[in-house]
């Protein structure tokens, strides 16, 4: 009576107790892999500190990202604001032009009463002129 998995002669019986013997140090070796909780620790803040840098460094990325966008709508809010600020300037002149050409022209023709009546609002476009001034000041500085 053989069992099927009884080794029969002396070289099986050798051949077995050599794997027997190589899983065994195969199993060995990983316990004390598992047991070494320094290497362990060490492999865990490796890999930590790998996965901290690659977050710093996209967050770098997305960071420069914002601040060229950020840089980008501020020139381009800059450029619409001194665009506006050219065009208030130059109705502002146009309109002060023709105030005074119609001044002249009544003071010339002796009506004096129509230039009371019709006061220039001085100071309504000395704010405005001293405003679009302010405005073309600014964005030429944002610019910079």
């Amino acid at each position: 009576m053989t069992d099927s998995n009884t080794p029969q002669g002396t070289e099986e019986l050798r051949e077995e107790i050599a794997r027997t013997r190589a899983d065994l140090g195969d199993t060995a070796a990983a316990l004390a892999a598992k047991a070494d909780v320094k290497a362990r620790a060490k492999e865990s803040a490796a890999r930590a500190g790998d996965k901290a840098k690659e977050s710093v460094a996209r967050a770098g990325d997305k960071a420069k990202q914002s601040v060229a966008v950020a840089g980008d709508k501020a020139k381009q809010s800059a450029a619409v604001a001194g665009d506006k600020a050219k065009q208030t300037a130059a109705s502002v002149r146009n309109r002060a032009t023709d105030e005074a050409a119609l001044t002249q022209q009544q003071l010339e023709n002796g009506d004096v009463a129509g230039v009371v009546k019709r006061p220039v609002p001085v100071a309504v476009l000395g704010v405005i002129v001293a405003a679009a001034v302010v405005a073309v000041f600014l964005i030429r500085r944002a610019r910079r």
